[in-house]
């Protein structure tokens, strides 16, 4: 299977090559323009709030004339309430894909700006995702140093060699490299950064009505995208019976997610499942009224950091400190076993991640029921 899964992506990479250099016979030129940045992140959830730590520090990038925000049209939910200067532009990456037509027209779009700087922010990035920050006009393109779990070497030197600068290529964590871009674009010599979710007036809660959401809740998001950090149904399970003694439990995740997380509920009444039911807005105010978060090296792990909620976040090694550990506090626990392959990039060679297996459920509510103390 994984020798039909590397010629898929390699096939799939020689087509996007192919049409990213068709493209680049029209859009590939050096402007002139003399203010405005681009920057852009088709990553995940997870990549996405992370990058939204440019939203809140919007003072540092204030003189630097009109400032544009692509992302995946699936996050637009979590931008709702946002009303700052940073404009955000959603694309809808399928039709990108897909539709020639769609491309172009995007492309043109981002040209009309006429962007001085384009900074691609994007994590695991592309050949579409580089084709976007490559293509967009822009006199001068960064990116961030890059994961390629996709991408073949070959296509990954030559797309790295058309940008005018790789960033920040001695940093592995993606929430340092942000930090340090802040730090690059800045002019003045102020204090940054904040990275905390507002107190939105404008929040919308009439789901907590709708659903009968209890004034004292712990939120459990079991599921992440990327299914190989996630902690087995069967722990997530045991953990929630041991811990619905204490407290009422509301299990979270996406629509396609909500099956296996209804294994996790049943036969317990101090347990909600709202996976597949709430939208990413009302998904971020559950998440920022809760008495504690756990879940996975996942998107909405990176939402209740954001919160500054007590949280526990069950991470493996993996990508140990490509996203998480992060800040870790008194309040904000990371939990893994401890092994000597650390930073596999999931690529795990035994006949089970011992580093997510071995977290066992009766610590996890331990440490649970300490955060929920008051104290």
């Amino acid at each position: 299977m994984k020798p039909i899964l590397h010629l898929k992506w390699y096939i799939n990479n020689c087509l996007a090559f192919l049409v990213f250099n068709i493209l680049r016979i029209s859009f590939y030129k050096k402007s002139n323009h003399k203010k405005g940045i681009l920057f852009i992140n088709t990553g995940t959830l997870g990549d996405v709030i992370i990058t939204s730590l440019l939203l809140d520090n919007k003072n540092i990038l204030a003189e630097k004339g009109e400032i544009f925000l692509v992302i995946k049209q699936e996050y637009s939910d979590l931008f709702k309430v946002y009303d700052g200067m940073i404009k955000i532009i959603y694309l809808e990456q399928k039709k990108y894909k897909w539709s020639l037509i769609y491309r172009i027209k995007f492309l043109r779009r981002l040209n009309s700006y006429k962007i001085k700087l384009s900074v691609n922010l994007t994590s695991a990035r592309g050949i579409s995702s580089d084709e976007i920050a490559l293509l967009s006009g822009a006199n001068t393109v960064w990116c961030f140093n890059n994961s390629w779990r996709k991408l073949k070497k070959a296509f990954s030197k030559k797309m790295d060699s058309y940008y005018d600068r790789i960033l920040f290529e001695e940093l592995y964590n993606e929430y340092e490299k942000h930090y340090r871009l802040l730090e690059l674009l800045k002019q003045r010599d102020e204090k940054i950064y904040s990275f905390n979710l507002s107190s939105a007036e404008n929040d919308n809660l009439d789901y907590l009505k709708r659903y009968n959401i209890p004034q004292k809740y712990l939120v459990i998001a079991p599921q992440s995208a990327d299914r190989t950090k996630i902690w087995s149904v069967h722990n997530y399970k045991l953990l929630c019976q041991l811990i619905s003694k204490q407290i009422n439990i509301i299990l979270i995740g996406s629509e396609k997610e909500k099956l296996h997380i209804a294994k996790i509920k049943e036969g317990n009444d101090r347990v909600m499942n709202l996976a597949g039911k709430l939208k990413l807005d009302e998904i971020r105010t559950l998440i920022k009224r809760c008495s504690l978060f756990i879940g996975n090296d996942s998107g909405l792990s990176h939402l209740a950091l954001k919160a500054d909620v007590p949280m526990i976040a069950i991470i493996g090694g993996g990508s140990y400190r490509r996203y998480f550990p992060f800040k870790q506090t008194d309040t904000r626990l990371f939990l893994y076993y401890i092994m000597d392959c650390f930073g596999c990039e999931w690529k795990c060679h035994l006949k089970e991640k011992f580093c997510l297996t071995r977290v066992d459920p009766t610590e996890v509510h331990k440490k649970a029921i300490q955060l929920l103390e008051p104290a």
